[in-house]
């Protein structure tokens, strides 16, 4: 989350009152506001809205996910388990043979999945607001457990 001072809120408010015919208040007085905003001298109405009253949380945008550095081949057809014990839930992912990568949906924390596959197929587990928990490439036997740590 980022935070964002409650003068840039309170701007906003007045920019949304002063399309409000109803407001009451005329464009000019608003302008006077913001004015006293910019040099310090603002002395306004003040709202009791407890300890957040400073900031307002704002959503971070979702970090992207990295390209593949290592694309899938064939071997061998096995099933497998994922397991996810990174501490965060994610998204699993198959890279190709042209290391494009095609989800396969959530994984949760300790949670675990069988999953068809081959061996040398690479999977990731990625979190849009953690980044690459994990890659893992296709090498055990059948039934093979395969852990994102």
């Amino acid at each position: 989350m980022k935070y964002v001072p409650a003068t840039i809120c309170l701007l906003a408010l007045a920019a949304a009152a002063c399309l409000d015919e109803d407001s009451g208040r005329s464009y000019a007085s608003f302008e006077e506001d913001y004015l006293a905003i910019q040099n310090g001298t603002y002395v306004g109405p003040t709202f009791d809205v407890g300890s957040s009253a400073d900031v307002v949380l704002v959503d971070e945008p979702d970090l992207a996910l990295p390209p593949a550095t290592q694309c899938s081949v064939d071997g061998t057809a096995v099933n497998v388990t994922f397991v996810n014990k990174t501490g965060s839930a994610g998204d699993v992912y198959w890279v190709s043979h042209d290391c494009s990568q095609i989800s396969y949906g959530p994984l949760g924390v300790d949670e675990r999945r069988a999953q068809g596959t081959f061996a040398g197929h690479v999977w990731r587990l990625y979190s849009p607001t953690v980044g690459l928990l994990g890659e893992l490439v296709v090498t055990g036997p059948e039934g093979s457990e395969l852990t994102f740590e």
